[in-house]
């Protein structure tokens, strides 16, 4: 669906650093909602060659699916409407549908690290 859908822009995730936009991409009746960063949308940093962010999230989403992590959306590159970018399916979190405090916990859960002397009661220290 992502590599040959019709892509529309839904609109722009103005959040992000880079230009980033909610998509959606159709095939006949079935559609699914995506991000889209243009590589002409992207923001140079210093620490990375520029116009290689989409490669970089490619090759997350690759990794992820080889080790059989399945953390990162499925993701390709492709041509849109701002030209050569990266395309990534949509995940819809709890808080998007239902009451955040009544969601059920998906994947793995954060870990508050705290110095050795202020472990609260009841909790029990990982790291020494």
């Amino acid at each position: 669906m992502l590599r040959r859908g019709e892509l529309t822009v839904l609109g722009r995730i103005r959040s992000a650093s880079n230009a980033t936009f909610l998509c959606e991409a159709a095939d006949g009746e079935r559609t699914v909602h995506c991000v889209y960063k243009p590589v002409a949308g992207e923001q140079p940093l210093w620490d990375f060659p520029d116009g290689t962010l989409a490669g970089r999230e490619l090759g997350a989403y690759l990794v992820s699916a080889a080790l059989g992590w399945d953390i990162v959306p499925h993701t390709i590159i492709r041509d849109g409407p701002a030209g050569l970018g990266m395309l990534q399916r949509w995940v819809d979190q709890p808080e998007d549908t239902q009451d955040a405090e009544t969601a059920a916990p998906t994947g793995p859960q954060l870990v508050d690290l705290c110095p050795a002397d202020s472990v609260p009661p009841g909790y029990l220290p990982v790291l020494r």
